[in-house]
């Protein structure tokens, strides 16, 4: 998916879910939460860059720039919900199985009457 998200050519974007996959996950439901709120600010991201992108590369490089700009800003449409999807779905994973470790951690201090 590191690929889909560099087609979007938006580094922000892309310097953004690098410090996500970064980081740990520790359980069930904070994988489920953080997945959820990253999806949501990945498809507010892509709805916002379309507009926001073609007036900053317009105003930088001029005519080149605006036809960069509407590039970026439409395949960010197109891709960033298809990556936000695959990282919720890796969130959902890493949060199972780290949940998973800290059980297995948990039984082997119990011990049996």
């Amino acid at each position: 998916m590191k690929g889909l998200a560099a087609l979007t050519g938006d580094r922000e974007y892309q310097v953004v879910r690098q410090r996500m996959k970064n980081r740990k996950i520790k359980s069930i439901r904070e994988g489920f939460v953080f997945g959820i709120k990253y999806f949501l600010k990945v498809i507010a991201s892509a709805l916002f860059s379309i507009f926001t992108k073609p007036c900053l590369l317009g105003k930088q490089q001029g005519c080149v720039g605006f036809i960069i700009g509407l590039w970026v800003g439409l395949s960010s449409l197109a891709l960033k919900p298809i990556v936000g999807i695959y990282d919720l779905i890796m969130s959902l994973v890493q949060g199972v199985k780290n949940s998973a470790k800290y059980e297995e951690h948990v039984m082997d201090r119990r011990s049996r009457p």
